[in-house]
């Protein structure tokens, strides 16, 4: 393979955009806005727990 496809693979370039995210860790991954640092691009998605208040029938 190619230099740039390394990268990509072992996590130096972010394998959506080819852009430096960093050292490489091992995996591919790719940088999400929302966050400070740069993440897998496979995340688990967390449950959002209910905030309401039960009611007891009297």
């Amino acid at each position: 393979m190619g230099e740039i496809a390394d990268m990509m693979l072992d996590g130096t370039l972010d394998c959506m955009t080819g852009e430096y995210i960093g050292d490489p860790c091992g995996y591919p991954r790719t940088f999400e806005e929302d966050e400070s640092h740069a993440t897998a691009s496979k995340r688990k998605k967390r449950s959002r727990k209910s905030k309401k208040k039960k009611v007891d029938a009297a």
